[in-house]
């Protein structure tokens, strides 16, 4: 700071001095006293030029930090909501399969059964958990523990069958 206060001042004398030596009514006056104020201004904004510069890249280096650090939260967000919709896409598809199978296998009609299944996610996969079937009217009449013992060497989780209340 006091090497830039000292360039300053001894600008300002450089130009007062170089201002007595121009004779009066000679016409450079002028001249002279223009390009001494832009010699002074000049020493006074190069020390904040180097301030700003250094602040431009910082900051700029921050700003494009946080651009990608918003980019990658951005792809992590959307890549879990995908993983969320395959998840759930999945679990109907297992649903519907399990369903198809005990609709074929024990002559159950559609509207008298439901399936709920609870899956596990891991290394890029689900596994089913355990599965309940809910069955309801004629249906209940089947035989549950052949319907489990059938659906536990298929899939290879737990099976309940229960009685839905109506």
């Amino acid at each position: 700071m006091k090497i830039y206060l000292m360039s300053i001042i001894i600008s300002s004398l450089c130009i007062s001095v170089l201002n007595l030596l121009i004779p009066k009514g000679s016409g450079l006056e002028k001249y002279t006293k223009l390009i001494g104020m832009l010699i002074l201004l000049i020493t006074i904004i190069s020390p904040l030029s180097q301030v700003i510069n250094k602040f431009d890249i910082g900051y700029l280096d921050k700003l494009k930090d946080d651009i990608l650090d918003s980019q990658v939260a951005e792809e992590e967000k959307y890549s879990d909501i995908l993983d969320e919709y395959l998840r759930d896409h999945s679990v109907e598809q297992y649903k519907l399969q399990i369903k198809d199978l005990l609709l074929s296998k024990f002559d159950i009609p559609n509207e008298e059964c439901e399936i709920n299944i609870s899956v596990i996610s891991g290394h890029d996969r689900l596994e089913i958990k355990d599965m309940q079937i809910l069955l309801s009217g004629k249906s209940i009449f089947k035989n549950p523990y052949e319907i489990e013992e059938y659906f536990i060497a298929l899939v290879g989780c737990e099976c309940r069958v229960l009685i839905k209340n109506q």
